[in-house]
C-alpha cells in the first residue's frame, strides 16, 4: 500500500516497507540507531527522521513506477522543521507516548 506526503506543495508516494527500514539499521547501526528506537523521539536526529522520509520516498516511486527527480537534499531544503512531527505520523511512526495513548 502506498501512502503520499506533501512537501513543498508537492506530493509524493511513500511506502514503509522492509527495505527501508534495513537501509536505515543499515546507514545508522553504528550510531546503535534502529528503527526499533524510532518511537524514542529524544534519540532521534534530524538527519534520521529525513533520511528515513527519502527512503520512504524512494520505495513509493519504485513501486509507483515513478522517476524520483528529488534528492535528500532537496527533502532538507524543503521541510520547516516544525513539519517533522507531521511528516513521521504520515508516514507511520509514532512516538512511544503517542503509541500509549
Amino acid at each position: 500500500m502506498t501512502k503520499t506526503i506533501k512537501i513543498a506543495n508537492r506530493e509524493f508516494p511513500v511506502r514503509m516497507t522492509l527495505g527501508v527500514y534495513r537501509k536505515f539499521d543499515n546507514k545508522f547501526k553504528s550510531e546503535g540507531m534502529s528503527v526499533l528506537k524510532m518511537g524514542d523521539v529524544g534519540s532521534l536526529r534530524t538527519e534520521h527522521i529525513v533520511q528515513l522520509v527519502f527512503y520512504g520516498i524512494e520505495a513509493g516511486a519504485k513501486f509507483e513506477g515513478e522517476k524520483l527527480d528529488i534528492d535528500i537534499e532537496w527533502i532538507y531544503d524543503n521541510v520547516e522543521v516544525s513539519e517533522l512531527g507531521e511528516l513521521m505520523s504520515a508516514m507511520g511512526v509514532k512516538d512511544d507516548a503517542q503509541k500509549k495513548t
